[in-house]
């Protein structure tokens, strides 16, 4: 008899453990997609001036367009992409109304050619994005030191 109510037991604390675990999912699914279509309505609204202080509270995935000058030097981070395989991604600064921004000018394979840099008055329309490789265990960022960036 004791050994009957032990398997009882057993079995309906795993079906409880089992249900919770399956609620809990379904909350995640409907927060993540509560997520997917904030960002997706910010993407896909009209573009607007960078804004003067923009923070990554305010303006994260903020639609933008711009006009400015591609300052000549262009830093490639290599990097890896499904079905394409290793490349490059080409970042490089922007200047806007006195003010610079990094400006991620796509992809390109390891083979490819680099494209010049182009040193005239551009038009650009993007979204603005803070880099997330920061966590608990990186520095704080050291601004008395100086940094240079190689052409």
């Amino acid at each position: 008899m004791k050994r009957v109510l032990f398997v009882i037991v057993f079995g309906l604390a795993g079906t409880a453990v089992l249900l919770a675990l399956g609620k809990w999912q379904l909350d995640r699914l409907s927060w993540k997609q509560a997520i997917l279509h904030e960002i997706d309505s910010k993407i896909s609204a009209q573009p607007v001036d960078i804004p003067q202080q923009p923070t990554i509270l305010n303006a994260r995935y903020l639609p933008v367009e711009a006009k400015g000058q591609l300052l000549p030097n262009t830093i490639r981070v290599l990097v890896s992409q499904k079905r394409i395989g290793a490349g490059y991604r080409l970042i490089s600064a922007f200047e806007t109304d006195g003010r610079r921004v990094l400006l991620d000018r796509g992809f390109i394979k390891v083979d490819a050619l680099l494209p010049s840099s182009i040193s005239k008055n551009v038009s650009v329309l993007g979204n603005l994005h803070w880099p997330d490789e920061i966590d608990g265990y990186t520095p704080p960022p050291r601004s008395e030191k100086k940094y240079l960036v190689c052409p």
